[in-house]
């Protein structure tokens, strides 16, 4: 086990098919065990998959003289700045054999104290009234310092800044440059400094294009304001929304912010302005939530864009479309995978969609799905409609149809939105259990699970292992959630992924919001994030399979502020 961690530090990720519990077990004992050496290279595998377990492999590594300063960039890249800044300025402190080592040394020792700051630990607490609760909701005009982030926080961070840009305009590797940027971009961010995180952002993009680092926060910043329809927030808001989509790159953040900034325009009475971003939006190959309001706010049907068969793109191990088909190939066409894969590794003819073909035959859709968002990152993305035919629907694994349609006709419900929470919660992996307990393809509570059965006058502890048992006992929770929401199937996703006792709370507190104000306000990420996937998963499948894609409501009446 120690030569393979030699050889290949990330066997255990990059083939997880052939790596069974014990021998995670055993990879594990053989690292923890093994020297400085074994550890940094597999510490070091991990650091882009799993930061948080690279972290923890390098965290004795921040004693060792040889060790430190890797340990350290492996220990921030973990979310331990702490450990990191200890590790760089424990005794004796590390200075640098030559100048390129100083200025590492110096680049994540500042990257380390820009994510400290402002953490309770750094701070004394700021003082509350007896009673006093804190809002997530309380509107925060785009460009000004969040009301919890402190003066001398803020100030604080400028100084920082200022030793960022001296630093930056020095020769770092690019290494230290990305991540001294992320922990500005990221520390502006927190503390609602958009003008300050939109200074670095363009660096940081211009290394790493696909980057979503800091959108979150800009986005709410600029979002909430919205809600108070005041003139002046809409207006900065509008501003601060259309920098978002032109800034970043990634698909989603750029519908979202378009999106919004439509609907703030539209609310400042300006739908002259505000129509061209909703057509923008409309068009597309999977409609996305952001699709089908859009559609709505404009009073048109929105259709998917048609399927159209197009041949797979050329690999450099692909075939000539005239020469004889590989025993490869034949093999995994018979369902041998496994002997296929073989075969295909001493063939030379390995690529990533004949890879996740041979995965998804030995029900390994974890692996299948990983292999061809790798090499085609537009899946699972309005962007997707490029793509071949074949790739997308491997994407979506389509199994169990019968018992999926079975029990979504019983329960009132569209297959392709089961279809859609499947994909979201398991995988179609049947044994899934996360950490709280919840269970198989459609991710079932025990306790639920329990009650669906008193339900039906049964005893026991249903098998939720067991897909039919399943599929039939989340099916019908699905729909009593849809019925205890009237139908909201914002709500009730919200309440299926966080219990229905949120949803309740968050629109009792916010009784005025249309239903898409209501999910971007959700004061969780989580469910917000999953409502979005599940309803565009449910759209992907509906595409693929000939299913017309289910209406939404039309998102509440523009509000006519005019200013």
């Amino acid at each position: 086990m120690a030569v393979l961690v030699r050889d290949l530090p990330d066997a255990a990720e990059s083939a997880p098919d052939l790596f069974e519990p014990p021998d995670r077990a055993l990879l594990w004992e053989t690292v923890t065990r093994g020297g400085p050496e074994l550890r940094l290279l597999r510490a070091s595998a991990l650091e882009a998959r799993l930061p948080s377990a690279a972290a923890e492999l390098a965290l004795p590594l921040a004693k060792m003289p040889g060790t430190r300063l890797e340990a350290a960039a492996l220990l921030l890249a973990g979310g331990r700045a702490k450990a990191a800044r200890d590790a760089l300025l424990q005794p004796p402190a590390l200075s640098g054999r030559d100048e390129g080592e100083r200025l590492r040394i110096a680049a994540l020792l500042l990257a380390a104290d820009l994510r400290l700051l402002g953490e309770p630990s750094s701070r004394p607490p700021t003082p509350r009234a007896r009673g006093s609760r804190r809002s997530s909701r309380v509107p925060v005009a785009p460009g000004t310092p969040r009301p919890d982030a402190p003066e001398a926080t803020v100030t604080a961070f400028r100084a920082l800044g200022t030793r960022a840009d001296a630093l930056l305009a020095r020769p770092l590797n690019p290494s230290d440059r990305r991540r001294l940027l992320a922990e500005t971009v990221r520390a502006a961010a927190r503390f609602g400094l958009d003008d300050e995180a939109f200074r670095y952002l363009p660096a940081l993009l211009a290394i790493e294009p696909a980057t979503t680092l800091g959108a979150e926060e800009f986005f709410r910043s600029a979002f909430l304001p919205t809600l108070s329809r005041s003139p002046g927030a809409l207006r900065s808001s509008t501003a601060a929304l259309q920098r978002q989509a032109s800034l970043y790159r990634d698909v989603s953040v750029r519908r979202r912010a378009t999106y919004w900034a439509a609907r703030s325009l539209e609310a400042l009475g300006r739908e002259g302005s505000a129509r061209p971003l909703y057509a923008s939006l409309v068009t597309i190959a999977v409609p996305d939530l952001y699709a089908r309001w859009a559609g709505g706010r404009l009073g048109v049907p929105v259709s998917a864009a048609p399927l159209l068969e197009a041949p797979l793109p050329a690999s450099p191990h692909s075939l000539r479309p005239d020469a004889p088909s590989l025993p490869s190939r034949e093999l995994l066409a018979i369902g041998l995978a496994s002997l296929a894969e073989d075969a295909a590794d001493a063939e030379g003819s390995e690529d990533p969609f004949f890879l996740a073909s041979c995965a998804a035959e030995r029900d390994e859709f974890r692996r299948a799905t990983a292999l061809l968002k790798a090499r085609w990152p537009e899946l699972g993305t309005p962007d997707e409609g490029a793509l071949p035919l074949a790739i997308r629907r491997a994407y979506y694994p389509f199994r169990r149809e019968a018992l999926i349609v079975r029990e979504a006709a019983a329960n009132g419900l569209s297959p392709a939105l089961v279809y859609g929470v499947i994909r979201q919660e398991s995988l179609f992996q049947t044994a899934a259990r996360s950490g709280v307990g919840a269970t198989g393809l459609m991710q079932v509570m025990p306790g639920t699970g329990r009650y669906l059965l008193r339900q039906e006058k049964a005893r026991g502890r249903p098998d939720l292992k067991d897909p039919e048992v399943n599929v039939k006992l989340g099916a019908r929770y699905l729909a009593m959630m849809l019925r205890e929401f009237d139908g909201d199937r914002i709500s009730a996703l919200a309440g299926y992924n966080a219990g229905p006792g949120r949803p309740k709370r968050w629109r009792s507190q916010a009784p005025g919001l249309a239903d898409d104000e209501f999910l971007e306000a959700m004061p969780l990420f989580e469910p917000r994030d999953y409502v979005k996937r599940v309803l565009f998963f449910e759209a992907a499948y509906a595409v693929l399979h000939g299913v017309p894609v289910a209406p939404l409501p039309i998102a509440g009446d523009a509000v006519s502020v005019r200013p």
